[in-house]
């Protein structure tokens, strides 16, 4: 008896505990739900305006001090569930992410690069992204001049055929590389944004036809009461 109460008294603190890293923030039209125990550390803060859930990453950056070997950063938000409130259905999601990056060195640009990618997955299903080509690279005299790093975009984005919830999960990889000490490659992101788009649920025509008897009959009510 005693070792079936310890039981139950150590599943019941592992729920507790579970349930206290549950969170749901509010949009306009859709909630958010995840673990914040499984968010790691480099996506930062939080937060969400309109249907937009955003995350402010820190430290999230990869930089090749010029060894030859690429360096690279890599991470995955936890699986985030999109309810849709009542009255809405969704209709799509859509990544945004953002960053700087610098190339130092020689200009030719072979011997630096930087990149930055990953995986939108929404319901499971795999959707790559890429910032594309990094292409602008400074010597150290313009970078000694300009020390504001270039800015990069990625996006993405996914069909949701008027679903009532979905799941999404983004993997993020950023790379830096650069041949030799007098060539210096980072990168970093700023901005992890994820948007859903819906819209409102149609009121059926049977609705209208019920209402408009409705108002028909209590007209009729009233106008019988008054004779």
């Amino acid at each position: 008896m005693n070792k079936l109460k310890q039981a139950l008294v150590a599943a019941g603190l592992a729920f507790a505990a579970s349930s206290a890293s549950a969170v749901t923030l509010h949009g306009a039209t859709v909630d958010f739900s995840f673990d914040e125990s499984l968010l790691n550390g480099l996506f930062g803060t939080y937060s969400v305006v309109g249907d937009e859930l955003s995350f402010s990453p820190v430290a999230f950056e990869a930089t090749a001090p010029g060894t030859g070997l690429p360096v690279i950063t890599q991470s995955t938000t936890p699986l985030i569930t999109v309810t849709a409130k009542s009255g809405y259905t969704l209709t799509g999601a859509n990544l945004f992410e953002q960053g700087g990056y610098e190339r130092w060195g020689n200009t030719a640009g072979d011997t630096t690069v930087v990149g930055a990618g990953g995986n939108f997955y929404v319901n499971n299903l795999s959707n790559p992204f890429s910032a594309g080509s990094l292409d602008d690279v400074k010597t150290w005299a313009e970078a000694a001049a300009d020390t504001a790093p270039t800015d990069w975009w990625a996006t993405q984005s996914a069909g949701l055929d008027s679903a009532e919830s979905a799941t999404v999960k983004i993997t993020n990889v950023l790379l830096a590389w650069s041949s030799s000490p007098a060539d210096y490659a980072s990168i970093n992101k700023t901005l992890v944004s994820i948007g859903i788009d819906t819209t409102a649920v149609p009121v059926p025509a049977a609705f209208w036809l019920l209402a408009s008897a409705l108002a028909g009959l209590f007209t009729i009510g009233r106008r019988n009461s008054a004779a």
